[in-house]
């Protein structure tokens, strides 16, 4: 009797026990929902856990993949136009040729995400990230030949840091026009060659950031904090340049 009792308990335990694995997405699954997806009902991956998966040339437009864990996976060539990325994972993230335009990514950690194969194929390869949302997204990463025109980095954390073994964020050839760093930390960080015309970095750290070669015409600086900042050969003309 006492031996059918305790195998009735295991048995209940074991069918109310959630099935190791059984609400992990596919590759599939991710196609499927895509498909079923319309305008008025986009496909819903809000803290769903992608990571690791081939993502690749999907179409996520309009998407919810809020607070999605994308660690590692593979969104080459991907289609993220406004899709809602905010409080994702992009730690590691393949982001090759991926559209992020008006994407909105605030708070989303985008920790050494691969953006290039080579050096010399990067002009082809880099994400876009035109028009999108980065407030208070913690960026750490190399951008080359990028499009980061009118995005907003309000708040974003970017600076280099001991416990990200002090790697900075570098942005190189590439065209940053009218995008939004206000109140931004960028101590540190690196912007070569690059397009900051018209863009707001009032209230922005840039205390030892290296910004050399670059345009800053027209740009809003009023209350940056330039510490030690590196600004070579930049061009500040018209710049709004008051300092604490």
């Amino acid at each position: 009797m006492r031996k059918r009792i305790l195998m009735a308990l295991v048995l209940g335990l074991t069918a109310a026990a959630p099935v190791a694995g059984a609400t992990e997405l596919t590759t599939r699954d991710i196609i499927e929902a895509l498909n079923r997806a319309t305008p008025d009902a986009p496909a819903d991956f809000s803290g769903k856990d992608l990571k690791f998966l081939d993502l690749s040339d999907l179409d996520f437009s309009r998407a919810d993949l809020s607070g999605a864990d994308l660690r590692s996976a593979n969104v080459t060539g991907a289609n993220f136009t406004d899709a809602n990325l905010s409080g994702s994972n992009l730690t590691r993230a393949i982001v090759i040729r991926a559209n992020f335009t008006g994407a909105d990514l605030s708070g989303a950690n985008i920790y050494r995400p691969v953006t290039y194969t080579t050096f010399e194929s990067a002009a082809s390869e880099m994400p876009s990230f035109k028009g999108a949302k980065l407030s208070a997204a913690r960026l750490v990463a190399t951008f080359i030949h990028a499009d980061f025109s009118g995005a907003d980095f309000s708040n974003a954390k970017m600076e280099m840091r001991r416990e990200d073994l002090f790697m900075a964020t570098e942005i190189w050839w590439s065209n940053l026009a009218g995008a939004n760093f206000s109140n931004a930390n960028l101590s540190g960080m690196v912007f070569a060659t690059s397009d900051l015309s018209g863009a707001d970095l009032a209230g922005a750290n840039l205390a030892q950031t290296r910004i050399f070669r670059c345009n800053l015409t027209g740009a809003n600086l009023v209350g940056a904090n330039i510490a030690e900042a590196d600004l070579k050969d930049t061009s500040i003309t018209g710049s709004i340049t008051s300092f604490p």
